[in-house]
Parts: C-alpha cells; sequence; structure tokens
C-alpha cells in the first residue's frame, strides 16, 4: 500500500481509516473558490511557499466540449 511504503503508516489502519475520512474528489476547477482562499492565506505567510505569485488562471481546467 502506497501509505505504508511512502508515508510509513500501517497499511491494515490506513485500508480501514480512508472510508471513514469523508474524502471526496472535485476538479481544481470545481474547488477553485477554497483553492484561492487557501493560495492567499499561504502567499500571505510566506510568498515562497507557493512559487512567489498566486496562480493564475491557468492552473484551473476548462472543458472546452461543456
Amino acid at each position: 500500500m502506497l501509505a505504508e511504503k511512502y508515508l510509513g503508516m500501517n497499511a491494515a489502519i490506513a485500508t480501514k481509516a480512508i472510508p471513514n475520512m469523508g474524502l471526496h474528489f472535485e476538479t481544481a476547477e470545481e474547488a477553485k473558490a477554497q483553492l484561492d482562499v487557501f493560495y492567499n492565506l499561504l502567499y500571505s505567510h510566506d510568498p515562497s511557499m507557493i512559487g512567489g505569485s498566486i496562480p493564475d488562471k491557468g492552473m484551473y481546467y476548462e472543458d472546452s466540449q461543456q
């Protein structure tokens, strides 16, 4: 299991915990408002944490076929 290999976590415990973590997938575009808050927080603390600038709209994938 990747959690064991890369994070040093017990695989059996990670396997039991994952379904209870409340995780769900969102594209960057769907999460843009939340990500903007997060990036601004990091930027205000230390701009170097995110490469010295807030990511521009090019980071967010736009599906032109919708």
